[in-house]
């Protein structure tokens, strides 16, 4: 099959379509046998492109992908992991799912790492995170903007590294991104790194593929006022708001209002 991703005009495009269509069934074919109800609904069209894209279109390893990602589903049923479920983690406010979109359209989830993270345990935090990942994933599936991918926007402003959970949940949210929810990232902020933060990533970022590198976009001039102006052409007022020490700390009771009515919106529908 000719390779998706070198389309170079309008004709290459049709074939290119008429190609990804192709490597679909192939793969629904290979993969998708046997399946839940839930894992049934979770293989749309969409979704295995997401795993096709993400393994650049070799079907072994996309249908490899799948099929661990489909035993992890059927195993854990993230799907069934409600707010009142991991509740317990959002009291300080450290990952939110925020109501507003960016100013693109995808889905923000807020990461505000001067937030301490509860003292919970290790399985909690990483179910914390999969909801919040299986959250914004529904919301972004249902936008006719985001194509099925999110904004992460990091807050490092006041950092500490005492405030980072330990060394095994962070390997396993590592591996939840990158292995569960291929390709959802429409694109990263990071505001406010301190040097800390760029000394780390000077050493992974060769490491990072490019495409993905090229979706990560630094705020940190010394200006807040020229960070605020930035950040304000990325995300909407509310995000810049918390971002910028403006906004109390989080409504746990609004905020837990807003993700239970979420919950009850069928996935996949």
């Amino acid at each position: 099959m000719e390779d998706p991703a070198t389309a170079t005009s309008a004709d290459d495009a049709k074939v290119r379509a008429a190609d990804v269509d192709a490597a679909v069934f192939e793969l629904r074919d290979d993969a998708c046998k046997h399946l839940s109800i839930a894992n049934q609904m979770f293989c749309t069209d969409s979704t295995l492109k997401r795993f096709l894209r993400a393994r650049s279109y070799d079907l072994a390893k996309a249908s490899a992908m799948l099929k661990a990602t489909l035993a992890w589903r059927e195993r854990e049923r993230p799907e069934h992991i409600t707010f009142d479920d991991i509740q317990a983690a959002t009291v300080t406010g450290r990952v939110e799912l925020m109501s507003d979109p960016d100013t693109s359209g995808l889905p923000v989830i807020l990461y505000r790492l001067r937030q301490k993270m509860p003292d919970l345990p290790p399985e909690t935090q990483v179910n914390f995170l999969t909801y919040i990942l299986e959250s914004s994933a529904h919301v972004a599936d249902a936008s006719t903007s985001a194509e099925g991918k999110c904004c992460w926007l990091f807050d490092m402003a006041a950092y500490d590294r005492k405030n980072s959970p330990p060394l095994a949940v962070v390997r396993e949210c590592i591996n939840l991104f990158q292995n569960h929810y291929p390709e959802r990232l429409g694109k990263a902020i990071v505001y406010q790194p301190n040097w800390a933060f760029r000394m780390v990533y000077s050493l992974i970022s060769p490491f990072l593929d490019p495409v993905t590198r090229s979706k990560i976009e630094f705020i940190s001039t010394s200006s807040e006022e020229q960070r605020v102006e930035q950040l304000s052409k990325l995300v909407a007022s509310s995000a810049v708001d918390a971002c910028a020490a403006t906004r109390p700390d989080v409504d746990v009771e609004s905020y837990a209002q807003r993700m239970r009515q979420l919950d009850a919106v069928p996935p996949y529908e």
